[in-house]
């Protein structure tokens, strides 16, 4: 009797020496987020970071931020249109043009309409227009023809342009030369607008002159400034750093995918950073007008990890990091 008692006291602490096994903490079956690998996510409930190609390269490319950048005060330029006009209509009698309710002028030469003029913006700033209604396709210029002709004019008026402007050759018609701006080797904003905030635009400076087979068909300058004052100095170092600027492209780029109605749950989306570039936007501060360092950041959006759109572009201040749409 006693020896079965004995076998029934040591059976008895097996089991409690199991049961405190069992009732400690279990091994983890998933990876705590921050370690190498990723918690699985029930299908049926796609997350932002579902969405996200788990290997995606989201590093960005080198781009150049040293020296001191500035607040500068700006005005808007005042064209001549008569030493203009004296440049693309020479020798011919305008006193028979005639004009419109926005100061624009016209005449017909040999039935070519001849259109030109400056006018002002709700922003303030002018631009100046001129252009012919019937372009000469006799034959198409070459590239070096057309940067002969344009360059020809940015030379006569004095204008001081960045170098390489870029041409843009249109098929079995005329093309056109884009010239943007510099301050001090610093980029201006050029042939693109953005919202300041209120559904409030500001637009780039450039000036883009069209050729056909018979010299100039087209000038358009949009938004010429004059720099009047340097109102802050910005050293290098007070402008977000390189992590800070990857942080919010990477932010506000997933943010975007993720809310996204082309968003299929059967691909990965993700998008590259292809280029950063420090430049000047205009900016109105206190009814002045003033450029601003900032980064223009060109990225593409993915697919699966193929490009499925190109050169998307981010404006983000490069003091406070806000991001302009």
């Amino acid at each position: 009797m006693k020896r079965i008692l004995l076998w029934m006291m040591l059976l008895l602490c097996l089991l409690a020496f199991t049961g405190c096994q069992e009732s400690g903490n279990p091994v983890p079956t998933e990876t705590p987020a921050g370690n190498e690998g990723e918690s699985e996510k029930p299908v049926s409930q796609p997350s932002e970071a579902s969405q996200m190609p788990q290997d995606a390269d989201h590093s960005l490319p080198d781009y150049e931020c040293a020296g001191t950048y500035y607040k500068l005060e700006v005005t808007p330029v005042v064209y001549d249109v008569e030493a203009i006009m004296e440049y693309l209509m020479p020798g011919i009698d305008r006193s028979r043009a005639q004009s419109d309710e926005w100061g624009r002028y016209s005449m017909e030469i040999d039935n070519v309409t001849y259109t030109w003029g400056s006018f002002t913006e709700d922003s303030g700033f002018h631009n100046f227009d001129y252009h012919k209604n019937v372009p000469d396709l006799s034959r198409i210029p070459t590239e070096q023809e057309a940067r002969a002709y344009s360059d020809d004019f940015i030379r006569y008026m004095g204008y001081k342009v960045a170098e390489d402007p870029k041409f843009e050759e249109r098929e079995n018609g005329p093309c056109s030369i884009y010239y943007y701006f510099e301050y001090e080797g610093v980029p201006i904003l050029g042939n693109f607008s953005y919202n300041m905030g209120n559904d409030e635009f500001a637009q780039g400076e450039y000036i883009e002159v069209a050729i056909d087979g018979g010299g100039v068909l087209k000038v358009g300058m949009t938004h010429l400034y004059d720099v009047a004052a340097v109102l802050e100095e910005y050293p290098d170092e007070e402008l977000i750093s390189r992590d800070q600027l990857a942080d919010i492209i990477n932010l506000k780029r997933e943010a975007s995918i993720a809310s996204s109605e082309d968003w299929d749950p059967g691909h990965e989306y993700g998008f590259r950073t292809d280029e950063i570039e420090l430049i000047y936007i205009p900016a109105q501060e206190n009814d002045k007008w003033v450029f601003l360092p900032a980064f223009r950041v060109r990225y593409s959006d993915l697919k699966d990890g193929e490009v499925r759109s190109e050169a998307g572009v981010m404006l983000i201040d490069a003091l406070s990091g806000y991001v302009y749409y």
